[in-house]
Parts: C-alpha cells; structure tokens; sequence
C-alpha cells in the first residue's frame, strides 16, 4: 500500500461518519495530508477492491465510503443527507433463514427522516 492509500485509509478511519470520496478528499487536507483528488478516488477504489472499506451507493446520491468493511445496514436521512449504521437485528441470518440461501454479501440502505430532522 503507498504513503498516499495508508494516509487515506487513516483519515477515514478516523472520521466520524460515512463520507464521500469529495468529503475524504476534505478531511485529508484538514488533516495536513498533501493529495489531489484524483489520487483519493483511486486510492479509495483500490481500498474497497482490496476489502479494507466498504463502498456503497445511495439512489440518487455520491457513492459513500465506510471505515467498517463487512456487510451491515445503512440509515440515509432524506433531509439532511447524513447516513449512519442501522442497529437492526441480524438482517444476514433473517435473510439466510427465511429464502434457505447463503447470503454472501449485501447492501442495505434505508431511506428515513432522521430523529433530529423529525424533532424539527
């Protein structure tokens, strides 16, 4: 891995939150790290083929990147853009039990209005 793709990799790891590849690109420069945009679009695709951060898409929406690399559920809120981890139940299992297959990997975004939106 190059000086670059680790630096990237830390940066997000480090963040709080889900961001896209505009928002790692940001959150490197605050963090003093020297990299074009370029550089952290292909190093970030590099991450997730190498399985170390997940990829994932919103309808409508820049894909995302998450410091978390296994399967798991996304919350999307469509009024302030903000996406969080689900707290769901095993929706893996659930799945596996109810259609008798071996589910190997999903992606599971839901669309909601957050708390904080709903409160306002």
């Amino acid at each position: 891995m190059t000086k670059k793709a680790e630096a990237i990799l830390s940066v997000l790891r480090e963040s709080e939150g889900h961001l896209t590849a505009d928002g790692v690109y940001l959150a490197c420069r605050n963090a003093g790290v020297e990299v074009s945009v370029a550089t952290v679009y292909r190093c970030l695709s590099s991450l997730a083929e190498e399985g170390l951060i997940r990829r994932f898409s919103v309808s409508g929406e820049p894909e995302y990147f998450d410091k978390t690399p296994t399967a798991h559920e996304h919350l999307f809120c469509s009024r302030c853009k903000r996406v969080t981890d689900a707290k769901s139940a095993d929706v893996h299992r659930l799945l596996e039990e109810t259609f008798g297959i071996t589910l190997e990997n999903y992606d599971l975004s839901m669309h909601v209005v957050c708390r904080d939106c709903r409160g306002a």
